[in-house]
């Protein structure tokens, strides 16, 4: 049986190189002016009858003059001839069209669509391809630019086969505000009549965009399972939405209307995956939703118009939500219902407090209390540091994973974490994403009373940055002689390392039996 895997494993790799080989090959035959676009195909098709043959009837000819002498003047021996014939042969188009299509398709669009040129057999192969992943260059100019849109359109105008992935990601110049609305609702709808499954749309304006951008008939698209769309826009969404099967919604810069929010989930009864960066409310209103299929959320810098802190409430109803994860200032009120089947949370709450930050983060800390891994950042115990927040910190008695990350230049307070730690009686692993000398700069580690966890559970403590200092040995001296079945501590790398005192701390280790362990 070992050896059988061994023998798939050699064969999958041998498959993999010759694919490698033959696609660089392609790529050699490839190379054309960049402005090339599939409709320069149109008209050339008499004298152009196959590339790649005509330039192996050439070899023919110079070999057969050349066969008898090699470069000494003998005689070249009939094994060597062999060699020669085998050499010659083509193998790219000896291939099957659909293995030619499944080459072509890792090339990168605009290759692809060079393709065409090589012979009347590759004219149209590359419009079988299904991925049609559309990237402006950065440094283009105006002209480029244009250029590049009037490209994806007539690549999409040519294209033959159902879309898997549809990803366009550009800058629209000024000029085209006017125009650029009309040419992707035709494109969009494109992909969805070839059934798109994968819609990415990463779209540069100055401004937000006012004008209808998307067909009605994207929000009944059936095949589409993932939508990622990043632009400035006003979301204006059809009466009707049914998107059944749609997996996976990222939206980046998108203000909503009223309306717009409740019909995005009602019509996404499947969702599974949420991502929200940078999208606003239109105006301030109490918003409550149902996402009973959600199983990952993520919410970033959203929600936050111009910094002005509102009385209203966003709600949504997660059921099934396992993981979520918030960035951001508390400008309105957050809440998850019925989220215990959540395990993983991740809070980084912006350290600017406002009237309603302190008690907003505490009720977010309440509605993450029974999950077994937890995220906090350095803003974060900031925003918790005052004595009454802390004393109402709530009990996280499912809680296994503790990690503290911190940001350069961030205050850190510790008050808030000791407090969790006395919160966590399950605790068995934390890790600090600071230096330990911001324990010392904020009062340092102590420990009038010990956590419970430390003496029953915390097993393992992974630090990122060890600088060796005395004060930062100091802290893990004391980790060492309060968490009394402590098993491995992780040290992550330093500038310059103290090898003195991590040696002596080394040697502490060894005598409470703890592993300890320097990580890159």
């Amino acid at each position: 049986m070992a050896k059988s895997k061994s023998t798939n494993s050699e064969s999958e790799e041998s498959k993999s190189e010759e694919k490698q080989r033959l696609l660089s090959k392609l790529k050699g035959k490839c190379k054309v002016d960049e402005d090339y676009s599939p409709e320069e195909e149109e008209d050339g098709d008499n004298d152009s009858d196959d590339r790649i043959e005509s330039d192996d009837d050439d070899d023919d000819d110079d070999h057969e003059e050349e066969e008898e002498e090699d470069f000494t003047g003998k005689t070249t021996p009939p094994i060597n001839e062999a060699i020669m014939d085998v050499n010659k042969i083509d193998r790219i188009s000896s291939l099957p069209d659909g293995l030619l299509v499944n080459i072509i398709s890792l090339l990168d669009i605009k290759e692809a669509v060079r393709t065409g040129i090589l012979s009347k057999r590759w004219k149209f192969l590359w419009a079988f391809i299904t991925k049609l992943e559309f990237k402006e260059d950065e440094k283009e100019i105006v002209e480029k630019r244009a250029k590049f849109l009037d490209f994806v359109e007539s690549t999409l105008l040519h294209h033959k086969n159902s879309i898997e992935t549809f990803s366009l990601t550009c800058v629209v110049p000024y000029d085209f505000y006017e125009v650029f609305p009309h040419r992707i609702s035709s494109w969009i709808l494109k992909a969805v009549r070839c059934e798109v499954q994968r819609m990415i749309l990463d779209i540069g304006f100055d401004n937000y965009l006012q004008s209808s951008l998307f067909p009605r008939h994207l929000f009944t698209c059936q095949s589409l399972k993932e939508l990622r769309l990043n632009f400035r826009y006003n979301l204006r969404l059809p009466s009707s939405i049914n998107l059944r099967n749609l997996n996976i919604l990222a939206l980046s810069n998108i203000v909503f209307t009223v309306d717009s929010v409740h019909q995005l989930f009602s019509g996404c009864p499947n969702l599974k995956n949420l991502n929200l960066t940078d999208c606003q409310l239109e105006k301030v209103m109490d918003v409550s939703v149902s996402a009973p299929r959600l199983e990952y959320l993520e919410l970033s810098r959203c929600f936050s118009n111009e910094f002005v802190e509102s009385d209203c409430d966003i709600t949504i109803y997660v059921p099934t939500l396992r993981y979520f994860h918030y960035s951001g200032q508390l400008m309105y009120g957050f809440s998850l219902k019925n989220a215990s089947s959540l395990l993983v949370a991740q809070l980084n709450v912006d350290g600017r407090i406002y009237r309603h930050t302190v008690r907003r983060a505490l009720e977010l800390l309440n509605v993450v209390a029974n999950v077994r891994d937890l995220r906090l950042s350095s803003d974060t115990s900031l925003v918790l540091s005052d004595e009454q927040s802390v004393d109402a910190l709530p009990l996280f008695p499912n809680l296994i994973d503790l990690g503290v990350t911190w940001r350069q230049g961030s205050i850190f307070r510790f008050n808030a974490v000791l407090q969790i730690f006395h919160n966590s009686p399950n605790l068995e692993s934390i890790y600090f994403g600071m230096p330990l000398s911001e324990f010392t700069a904020t009062g340092g580690w102590q420990l009038d009373l010990v956590p419970t966890c430390f003496l029953t559970h915390l097993k393992t403590i992974k630090i990122k940055s060890f600088q060796g200092s005395s004060a930062e040995v100091n802290v893990l001296e004391n980790i060492l002689k309060y968490a009394t079945v402590l098993e491995r501590i992780d040290l992550g790398p330093s500038e310059q390392d103290n090898f003195n005192l991590i040696l002596d701390l080394l040697k502490k280790c060894e005598k409470s039996n703890v592993d300890l362990h320097r990580y890159t």
